[in-house]
């Protein structure tokens, strides 16, 4: 396998990544609907990581900051989105990313990430 090098997003990847969803996951985002989701209200504390193999993206996490209020103490925190590893590449990436961007979550002070999990009969 060629060598892989996980990373932090950068402004020339937006395309890309709106891109590699889109075509897996059937959809029509735009770049603007990203940056929507993860820049226009975060204050610079987004984590997004990439995976890169001969100059193509082909793994994704982000975490979309949150900031959540218990008993009056305001925590930022991180709704996880966009996992996505290509299918030749999977069990072999996903945890890497993910490690990399719950280090970039410490990095940006995020105190925990969290998830909603919607189930989808396979049959």
């Amino acid at each position: 396998m060629p060598k892989t090098k996980i990373r932090t997003i950068k402004d020339t990847d937006f395309a890309s990544i709106v891109t590699f969803h889109n075509l897996h996951f059937c959809q029509n985002r735009t770049i603007d609907n990203f940056k929507w989701e993860y820049i226009d209200y975060s204050n610079n504390k987004f984590v997004f990581s990439v995976v890169e193999e001969n100059d193509q993206i082909i793994a994704t996490q982000g975490m979309i900051p949150i900031n959540i209020n218990i008993n009056g103490i305001n925590y930022l925190t991180g709704k996880t989105e966009n996992s996505l590893v290509k299918r030749r590449h999977r069990g072999l990436l996903f945890f890497r990313v993910y490690a990399h961007a719950m280090n970039l979550c410490k990095e940006v002070g995020m105190k925990f990430v969290w998830a909603i999990i919607i189930l989808i009969p396979i049959y």
